[in-house]
């Protein structure tokens, strides 16, 4: 499947400490079925996964609206944990993290 913000690469399946999630292999943003990001940050899985650092590109796509890459429908920005704008789909739950966003969500 196409990445939800960058539309180009095809995510690609990464699996830490059991949690596997999609990852995008050019702008390296995150796909997260419904529960793996709260199982991550609470069993510390999440450390090392992300740059801490946001990039010109994590930016731009901040500001995107991205499609579900399960249901194909659009996703809807929320505020999350550590006052981040985040991207959940209305219909699976899935979450989508522009890159830094996870770390910045670990270090809160």
């Amino acid at each position: 499947m196409k990445c939800p913000k960058c539309k180009i690469a095809e995510m690609l399946p990464a699996t830490y400490e059991g949690v596997e999630v999609d990852r995008c292999p050019r702008c390296e943003g995150m796909y997260f079925d419904k529960g793996e990001l709260e199982h991550m940050l609470v069993s510390r899985s999440a450390e090392g996964v992300d740059r801490s650092e946001f990039t010109v590109l994590s930016d731009k796509h901040d500001m995107m609206v991205g499609r579900c890459q399960r249901c194909d429908v659009e996703m809807r920005p929320m505020v999350g944990h550590a006052g981040l704008r985040i991207d959940r789909c209305p219909n699976c739950g899935g979450i989508y993290l522009d890159q830094g966003e996870l770390a910045a969500m670990r270090n809160a």
